[in-house]
């Protein structure tokens, strides 16, 4: 009996998951985002979540400077390139993500303070909660 491989296509939470460490990549090594991702996705999107995908790094490669702008002002006594490349990247997603328009705010924000849980400092989701949440 021969084994049956699955190609299983990665859930929204996966592929946020996979956009932040492409991000992450690209901020912390200067490497083109769109190679990170497509290193990281190639063959597990479906062609909704791929359009998708794309339009989320368009808009962080477009406009990462404005977000940057947009967000510095919520960070209180702190600049964006003092986050970590982890929370940079976690805020770029989310910021690009709530652009898109196609999922709900408390959705994004959501996503994002457990992707912050799992790769972040233990206190950390609650300052990306609360920034995201101001915007």
């Amino acid at each position: 009996m021969g084994c049956v491989k699955i190609n299983r296509m990665m859930n929204r939470h996966d592929l946020r998951l996979n956009l932040v460490s492409a991000i992450y990549q690209h901020l912390l090594l200067d490497k083109d985002l769109f190679n990170q991702a497509d290193g990281l996705l190639e063959g597990k999107l479906s062609a909704e979540d791929r359009q998708y995908a794309s339009k989320i790094l368009y808009n962080i490669v477009q406009d990462k400077d404005s977000y940057i702008a947009k967000v510095e002002p919520l960070l209180k006594d702190w600049t964006f390139e003092r986050l970590n490349y982890v929370e940079q990247a976690i805020i770029l997603e989310a910021i690009s993500e709530l652009k898109v328009g196609e999922v709900a705010k408390a959705i994004i924000i959501n996503e994002a303070v457990v992707i912050t849980k799992s790769l972040c400092d233990d206190g950390r989701h609650k300052y990306i909660n609360g920034v995201l949440d101001k915007l």
